[in-house]
């Protein structure tokens, strides 16, 4: 097994968000990188392609999408955990199909007279070079062009802005993203089908409109028969979800190598092995409400932030990406030189060295959006509000080096049944369904019996992997007057201290 992935440290929290997430992940008793992670999604969701920022002058500007996934056995509160981080985008989804119904009636209207007014203007077109009867006046190109943007703005105002979608195809995503230019969210509660999915034959177009969205720079044209083209002028979308470690193991079989880079896309990928210790009192406290909403007033006031608002536009007054500070591209320029490095580590895996590839888009992200919390939590008192600062930047290169050891873990661990096969059987270990002094034959029948069946070889890789790791042994012997050379007795012998020295079962995968 890998080394575990150590907890978050409260210190890479940001800090407008610090308490709100310590609070809500004490009430729940999970660690604190499984609601940090998709907080810090729903977040990159509010800005998306709104407000971007440049790693280095020569380098594309990137937006703050973000993909993220939760791993880890069903109760681990992975749809808490999601739902959590998805709120803000969902409190803005519904907010703006309120206001779209309050002013149905209204702007219904406007594009009834605009569409009547571009009407009359054609029919006027047609009566002039027909001829005969009474001369018509031909009306000005100026006339009909301002009757045609007229109506397409009055039908653009009848079209809801899109915060996060649910289960759209491709099609649907595409025409949803080509009227919501500055991106939006899929949030799933499992991943393991939408994954799957993509890994069928015909996919391979849906694999890549996807592939575009993530990176969130890029245009894109859908081609169906259905529904004609739709061309997305900028795709840009972020996902996020929760996926159990079994069919993950599946999904990464059927990658080979480092595959077309859509399970790396998922940066903020959070697999936890280390547990708070159960604390029945923190879990029955509420957490205050007070803290909540004051969390929830920095979340939502990430929508409010543009270019314009925190004063970074050209010399022509058109929107420009942010850009760091000299300080911090001091930080960013010594994390380049030691992020080259590790990319030169071929003892580590090509998926894994391509997941770590994608790190420098990955820390502009992150260091946008630890500054554009500090710019709605400060206002107008603020210092620098087109520049992102050294502190944000810090923050995103530690957040960099975090993320890398859950992406050994994924991209080692998660491709190895038998270490998840052991994760099972521990799992039964600990409520006591399989005990020390089990015969081996015993074992596999309590697991057939939990729908967690497994034939006689990975069984016997589980438990050797469980040897290995000091949890468990299976010891042979001969049945007591047994004939010669008759079957041997195999008993399992759990060490004591198992589920103690293998902490990490939590957050491993127990599928039971």
């Amino acid at each position: 097994m890998t080394e575990p992935v150590p907890p978050l440290p409260v210190e890479l929290l940001p800090a407008p968000l610090a308490q709100w997430i310590q609070a809500e992940a004490r009430a729940a008793g999970l660690p604190l990188e499984v609601l940090a992670g998709p907080v810090l999604v729903g977040a990159g969701g509010m800005l998306s392609a709104a407000v971007k920022l440049k790693n280095a002058p020569n380098t594309p500007a990137v937006p703050a999408n973000l993909w993220g996934a939760v791993c880890g056995r069903p109760g681990l509160k992975k749809t808490y955990a999601v739902n959590r981080g998805a709120a803000v985008l969902t409190r803005a989804q519904k907010a703006e199909f309120d206001r779209l119904d309050a002013q149905r009636s209204e702007l219904e209207t406007a594009r009834g007279k605009a569409a009547a007014q571009l009407e009359a203007l054609e029919a006027r077109v047609k009566r002039a070079f027909k001829g005969g009867g009474k001369p018509v006046e031909m009306p000005s190109d100026d006339e009909l062009t301002e009757a045609r943007e007229a109506l397409r703005e009055a039908e653009a105002a009848l079209t809801a802005r899109w915060y996060v979608v649910n289960d759209p195809n491709a099609e649907t995503l595409g025409e949803i993203l080509r009227d919501s230019p500055q991106g939006v969210t899929v949030v799933r509660d499992e991943l393991t089908g939408w994954l799957a999915g993509f890994e069928r034959s015909g996919r391979e177009t849906e694999r890549a409109f996807y592939l575009e969205a993530a990176n969130g720079t890029e245009s894109f044209t859908l081609k169906r028969v259905s529904r004609g083209v739709v061309h997305i002028p900028l795709m840009c979308a972020g996902v996020l979800g929760g996926i159990q470690p079994g069919p993950l193991a599946d999904v990464l079989d059927a990658q080979r190598g480092a595959g077309d880079g859509l399970l790396q896309r998922f940066q903020v990928f959070i697999w936890p092995d280390i547990f708070p210790e159960f604390d029945q009192a923190a879990q029955r406290e509420p957490v205050s409400e007070a803290l909540r909403e004051a969390a929830a007033a920095v979340l939502d006031g990430l929508g409010t932030l543009t270019p314009e608002s925190l004063g970074s536009v050209y010399p022509s007054g058109g929107p420009a990406p942010l850009l760091y500070t000299p300080e911090a591209q001091a930080v960013y320029d010594a994390w380049e030189r030691q992020h080259a490095q590790a990319l030169k580590d071929l003892s580590r895996g090509e998926a894994y060295r391509a997941h770590i590839s994608k790190q420098p888009a990955t820390f502009a992200r992150l260091a946008l959006i630890f500054h554009a919390l500090d710019v709605v939590t400060l206002g107008s008192a603020h210092p620098q509000p087109a520049r992102v600062g050294a502190e944000a930047a810090a923050l995103a290169a530690v957040w960099c080096e975090y993320l890398a050891a859950h992406a050994r873990k994924l991209w080692r661990e998660g491709r190895r049944a038998d270490v998840l096969d052991a994760q099972t059987v521990l799992g039964y270990v600990e409520r006591g369904r399989v005990c020390d002094g089990h015969k081996v034959a015993d074992v596999r029948r309590v697991l057939a019996e939990g729908k967690a069946g497994m034939t006689g070889p990975r069984l016997d890789a589980a438990l050797k992997v469980l040897s290995e790791c000091g949890a468990a042994r299976v010891e042979v012997s001969t049945p007591p007057g047994g004939k010669a050379g008759g079957r041997p007795v195999k008993t399992l012998r759990v060490h004591p201290d198992a589920l103690a020295a293998l902490d990490g079962a939590e957050g491993e995968g127990v599928s039971a």
